[in-house]
């Protein structure tokens, strides 16, 4: 017998019991030490480790590529528009005329501590459109976020806690 191991044959299924055989044309041969290398539709990655009883061989076969089990390509859009805040006044009123709150009302929403928004709410502000947005992937960019938030600021918030409305999100410590 060759001093070879044969690790990929067509007449094998199981990938990971070696079968010992003569060769022939449509077969493999890896001999310990050797690089990766290709046969037909596998591949096998070869590797060495030095054990208790010497160097071992191990050889793993990916028959299929990992696929993607959900596709990014498709982006939702905003379920309310920016400026649709009538459709929520409790959360419009807060963001007006006591936008601290209102932030760390957002903040208990997402899991954050109320202090997060109560007392950073330009971070808050500015980091929780595209947070929120990348989260549920929907469409935008980074430039109108910042614009969005520059110039509408208590709209974005209200637009935000809409859409958290949409997607039951738990209500905050306030309201």
């Amino acid at each position: 017998m060759d001093d070879k191991q044969l690790l990929v044959s067509s007449n094998n299924p199981n990938p990971y019991d070696p079968v010992v055989s003569q060769p022939h044309q449509s077969q493999q041969y890896y001999s310990p030490g050797a690089a990766n290398y290709h046969t037909g539709d596998h591949q096998v990655y070869a590797a060495q480790s030095q054990g208790q009883y010497g160097v071992h061989s191990h050889s793993v076969v990916v028959s299929e590529q990992p696929q993607s089990i959900t596709s990014l390509d498709v982006k939702e859009t905003w379920s309310t528009g920016l400026m649709n805040c009538g459709d929520d006044i409790p959360s419009c009123l807060l963001e007006c005329f006591l936008g601290p709150f209102a932030k760390g009302n957002l903040a208990t929403r997402l899991g954050q501590p109320f202090m997060y928004g109560f007392c950073c709410g330009f971070h808050f502000s500015t980091a929780i459109r595209p947070y929120f947005r990348a989260k549920h992937n929907i469409q935008g960019d980074l430039l109108n976020d910042c614009f969005v938030t520059a110039f509408c600021g208590p709209c974005d918030m209200c637009q935000i806690s809409r859409e958290m409305d949409r997607r039951e999100y738990p209500k905050g410590c306030l309201y």
